[in-house]
């Protein structure tokens, strides 16, 4: 997933999550395809970015240099339950990405 401005939208791709107004109302949920009308709507009614899907697949050297990565930085976190389930989230979310 990737939140991209709506001028780099393109149709055919995917939303990850709903676009919303200024007010909450739905105008298009996760799943749908963007196509020109849905762009242009988009446009008129002041979207500035949506949330995309992507290919976000990384191979096994990838991981292991993302995971290397996020133990670094939370090495200096210091002990905290809120830090250790935050450092467990990433680094599942590292294993999902993984081809």
């Amino acid at each position: 997933m990737r939140k991209i401005s709506l001028k780099e939208a393109e149709p055919g791709m995917v939303l990850a999550q709903a676009v919303v107004n200024e007010k909450g109302m739905n105008l298009a949920g996760p799943g749908s395809e963007v196509n020109e009308r849905l762009l242009l709507r988009f446009e008129n009614m002041g979207i500035t970015f949506l949330w995309v899907e992507t290919d976000d697949s990384v191979d096994k050297q990838q991981a292991a240099k993302m995971k290397e990565t996020i133990e670094k930085r939370f090495a200096v976190a210091g002990p905290s339950e809120l830090w250790a389930d935050l450092k467990t989230i990433l680094q599942q979310r590292v294993d999902q990405r993984v081809k």
